[in-house]
């Protein structure tokens, strides 16, 4: 007695969309969670950060660094990451130019001889770390389902 079970069609199927999957996975996929995962961090900054102009609180945002960055950082070159902080140029004053506002942000953060510390962003860090991970992980299967999508119709 000969028993012929054919599966090979399905499971060719699978193969494919796990290979589409692990493509998924890559740097924008653990960038999407990253980003994903960062959004309370970056709103409670926000919400924290001292207001004269509001310049500041414009100014946070995320950025993904670039290789120098990394290696300054210590963070591996392979490494996926996003910087979280007040990393934009924004408009300030009256000139309409545009303004890198992270040294304004560390004189708040840090104090000087002259202000006392006003932090903001680590209070942000300290308020909003709990939400990471978890918001992580579900930008991370948003993006999955956005490719699986994609690759499936």
């Amino acid at each position: 007695m000969m028993l012929e079970i054919k599966i090979e069609p399905p499971i060719q199927a699978l193969v494919r969309e796990l290979e589409q999957l692990k493509e998924g996975l890559g740097e924008k996929g653990i960038r999407a969670g990253l980003v994903y995962g960062a959004k309370p961090l970056k709103d409670t900054m926000k919400s924290l950060a001292p207001y004269d102009r509001g310049a500041l609180s414009r100014a946070v945002g995320h950025v993904s660094p670039s290789a120098r960055a990394k290696s300054r950082l210590g963070i591996k070159r392979d490494t996926a990451a996003i910087l979280v902080g007040a990393n934009r140029k924004v408009a300030a004053g009256g000139e309409g130019r545009k303004i890198w506002q992270g040294r304004k942000a560390h004189w708040h953060e840090q104090g000087t001889k002259h202000m006392g510390a006003t932090p903001f962003m680590s209070t942000a860090f300290q308020a909003s770390a709990h939400q990471i991970e978890g918001r992580f992980y579900q930008g991370l299967t948003r993006y999955l389902e956005r490719q699986r999508a994609k690759h499936s119709s």
